[in-house]
């Protein structure tokens, strides 16, 4: 089975985010090697002294560091893929000392979004995105 060109087929922006518990970003990506981009830019560090909003309860008796614990406080790295052409975004944020599901800080968050809306064209960027609404709740043999 064909997986396609490396980087997709589709010209498009990617941000990628996780934990560093969980995993470290490669040097480059597949999509910034498509592009022909330049070096991989670090980006300042932000930091957040509030804890995520979201995260999975479910996993926490007792947590892992890969995987995550309870909600904390926290700082990120971003990294940013350089001289991407035609306005597109390519970039990595590493939420520091965190696992998989440990909560999206408020200031970690903005700033992905920032991240989002610099890039050139695209629906977030004009403000036409608008999500699929949510599924119609499952009707059991009562309802």
């Amino acid at each position: 089975m064909l997986a396609g060109p490396p980087g997709g087929a589709c010209d498009y922006s990617f941000i990628f985010s996780n934990g560093e518990n969980e995993s470290v970003p490669a040097p480059t990506s597949p999509l910034a090697d498509k592009y022909g981009c330049a070096a991989r830019l670090q980006l300042a560090e932000v930091i957040d002294p509030k804890a995520g909003y979201v995260w999975d309860a479910s996993r926490q008796d007792p947590g892992t560091d890969g995987w995550g614990h309870y909600p904390k406080s926290g700082r990120a790295q971003g990294l940013q893929i350089s001289q991407v052409p035609d306005g597109h975004v390519i970039a990595d944020v590493v939420r520091l000392q965190k696992g998989h599901t440990e909560g999206y800080e408020p200031n970690i968050t903005d700033a992905i979004i920032a991240l989002a809306l610099s890039a050139k064209g695209g629906k977030i960027a004009h403000g036409s995105w608008a999500p699929p609404p949510p599924p119609a709740p499952l009707k059991g043999p009562f309802g």
